[in-house]
């Protein structure tokens, strides 16, 4: 086991702890120390030492791990556009002035162009778009509205049924229920189309408060006293 290098990739070296006597001892008598753990491990682990040498195995070919993902393009560099170089001047040459003359010709001069003049019909027709335009304005016809009858109509109809059908000024004993003199204002209403028909709150608020009308229950029937119905 001796003469084995320490770069074979089949051996790995390691550090065991062995008594200071039993070091010595092997020492003296040339004892391979490195054959005897081997052959004491594999006899331990069932493993049979008389097999192919490992030093004669190649060793293991490196393997390289790919990052995931797609491979990256290579960025192709930007080449430099190249400007034109101006001549220079040998002044011992004497063909110079006619290389520079040449070179002059050659070289592209950008010419500068200025603003476009505008013709004076494009002028107006800017100052045309310019002026803001007004919006039209459209004329919303007057909605027709039917005559809604207020607080004023509702009293003059009020007015108007107590002067047509009612009678006032009658015997203490002349009684007439809430309920059918209400019902009569409000066919008298109908059939003048009076819309809408006051109602009964109003009505008799205005019974007792304009008219002065006196109030009284008789048998359990709210009644006006002192009228009756021409």
């Amino acid at each position: 086991m001796t003469g084995i290098q320490d770069n074979n990739p089949v051996w790995h070296r390691t550090t065991i702890l062995v008594r200071a006597d039993i070091l010595e001892s092997a020492r003296a008598h040339k004892t391979d120390i490195n054959g005897v753990c081997n052959q004491a491990l594999a006899d331990l682990l069932n493993i049979d030492m008389r097999q192919q040498p490992l030093g004669s195995l190649p060793a293991p070919v490196p393997v390289l791990i790919a990052p995931d993902g797609a491979p990256e393009t290579p960025v192709k560099p930007v080449r430099e556009l190249k400007t034109p170089q101006h001549p220079v001047i040998n002044a011992d040459d004497p063909s110079a002035v006619t290389n520079v003359k040449r070179a002059k010709k050659i070289l592209p001069v950008p010419i500068a162009k200025g603003p476009a003049a505008e013709s004076s019909d494009d002028k107006s027709q800017t100052k045309q778009e310019q002026k803001p335009v007004a919006a039209p304005v459209l004329k919303i016809p007057a909605k027709h509205k039917m005559p809604v009858a207020g607080k004023r109509g509702k009293e003059d109809a009020i007015k108007k049924f107590i002067a047509e059908k009612v009678l006032r000024g009658e015997p203490d004993d002349a009684t007439l229920p809430k309920d059918e003199i209400y019902e009569l204002f409000c066919r008298w209403c109908r059939d003048r189309k009076i819309v809408p028909v006051p109602e009964r709150r109003r009505f008799t608020l205005a019974l007792k408060n304009q008219f002065a009308l006196a109030e009284k229950t008789v048998n359990s029937v709210p009644c006006w006293l002192n009228i009756r119905i021409k």
